[in-house]
């Protein structure tokens, strides 16, 4: 891509609307203005040339700074103009290295390529490079429908799988327990009240949602009411009696994880256990076959 230096006239420079980073942070851009102020700008903008204006591609803060400040002229990389995909994946690539840029941005970004370009969140972030852990963050925020009280808390792109996971314990239970449809309405008044009370700080990781989960579980009626309960979770857990839930919960979880190292073990059985080993091995069977047996006779 070819490229010219030189300097031009602020009023010629033009905003990107486009531009995926939507938020600035005051004391940041506060700094910026400071250190504009007494060095000037010392880095160059990334603008293109677009019918006698200068579309602005990176350099937005530095740009801000300068207007606040009276400044005429900036130094300015014009680069070959782009079509808006290849526009909004460049600046989505120059702010997936500056840490200012939130996770949150980032996925609405990718929604929009993904919408623009008609395909979908997975394409998009394999046409990005982005690592599997990113991507599957992209693709459950993809899910979410009230992205913009989301974008507006502020709160880490990291909760976005937790969210959905109670989401879809609370429709399955709706629809499976109380045989009740479970609304677009619906799905987002709960992620609206999980994002409140993320932001309240009711829970100190994204794995603690689990407990919302059990909760749910426990007494499924919480969940046409959990919005409007005022109760914290840890209130809730203890009112409706979730430990239970929680436990159950839990032994899944584990026994998952140890029928998959049991048949990693099978696979090539060329070790040979322990008595203590051997004796663990069949308290579990005996504790689990107890815990069948329990839950065979509450079922019935």
């Amino acid at each position: 891509m070819k490229t010219q230096t030189r300097e031009i006239d602020l009023k010629k420079i033009v905003p990107d609307v486009n531009q995926p980073r939507k938020l600035f942070e005051p004391i940041k851009l506060k700094n910026l203005k400071d250190s504009i102020k007494k060095y000037g700008v010392m880095t160059p903008l990334t603008v293109e040339e677009v019918d006698g204006k200068y579309l602005l591609i990176d350099g937005e803060r530095r740009y801000r700074a300068a207007k606040d400040l009276g400044i005429e002229k900036l130094p300015v990389v014009i680069i070959e103009p782009q079509n808006e995909t290849e526009r909004l994946v460049q600046q989505f690539h120059i702010q997936e290295q500056r840490e200012e840029w939130t996770g949150v941005e980032k996925a609405v970004t990718v929604q929009r390529l993904s919408s623009e370009l008609n395909v979908t969140v997975p394409q998009i972030c394999e046409l990005l490079s982005l690592d599997s852990l990113t991507a599957q963050r992209y693709v459950s925020f993809s899910k979410i429908i009230a992205k913009d009280k989301y974008h507006q808390s502020e709160i880490g792109i990291n909760w976005v799988g937790a969210i959905i996971g109670v989401k879809n314990a609370a429709k399955k239970l709706t629809t499976d327990v109380l045989e009740k449809e479970f609304t677009k309405t619906d799905e987002r008044k709960l992620e609206v009240t999980l994002i409140e009370r993320i932001k309240e700080g009711q829970f100190e990781r994204p794995t603690k949602l689990s407990r919302v989960k059990d909760i749910f579980t426990k007494s499924p009626k919480l969940i046409e009411d959990f919005a409007n309960n005022k109760d914290s979770v840890d209130m809730l857990f203890t009112k409706s009696k979730a430990r239970s839930a929680a436990y159950l919960r839990q032994m899944q979880t584990s026994s998952n994880y140890l029928v998959t190292v049991a048949r990693g073990f099978l696979s090539k059985p060329d070790t040979k256990a322990t008595p203590l080993q051997l004796k663990v091995f069949k308290t579990t069977i005996e504790v689990m076959n107890n815990v069948i047996k329990e839950i065979g006779d509450l079922s019935e």
